[in-house]
């Protein structure tokens, strides 16, 4: 499953990181929106991260990357969505390329202040969410 460390301000997943699954995290790979997913077999345990891209905390270069077709699910943060799925994330692409082909089930997790009722641009490149989580409730978009 492919969660990530919230930064301020994002929903965070930390208290899911005590169950017994397994959980990769994301790992800048370069300034264009490229990224790759390590598995973290501690991910509670903070010595298991270093700073990353954007003050990120990103798993270690020493844990092993896993292939997007082993990951069931993959958990973004958000800064808004619609009514359609549609994700704003921070600009870079990074979740948008990487969630491209990906045959698992894109879940963005938010606040229910970050819901637009005006739909979001949505442009070729992006990537529609199957699922939203916030405080609230799970919108299903599929």
């Amino acid at each position: 499953m492919a969660v990530y460390r919230a930064k301020s301000k994002e929903a965070d997943l930390s208290a899911l990181f005590h169950l017994p699954l397994r959980f990769c995290f994301p790992r800048v790979l370069s300034d264009d929106g490229q990224m790759e997913f390590r598995w973290v077999k501690k991910p509670a345990a903070i010595s298991e991260f270093e700073a990353g891209a954007y003050g990120i905390l990103e798993p270690k270069q020493s844990h092993a990357i896993v292939p997007r077709e082993e990951m069931s699910a993959c958990f973004a943060p958000l800064l808004a969505f619609d009514e359609s799925g549609r994700r704003l994330g921070n600009g870079k692409g990074f979740y948008d390329r990487f969630l491209d082909g990906f045959s698992g089930l894109k879940i963005g997790v938010g606040f229910e202040w970050q819901y637009s009722v005006t739909p979001l641009p949505d442009e070729a490149h992006d990537q529609r969410l199957d699922l939203v989580v916030t405080e609230c409730e799970t919108r299903n978009f599929r």
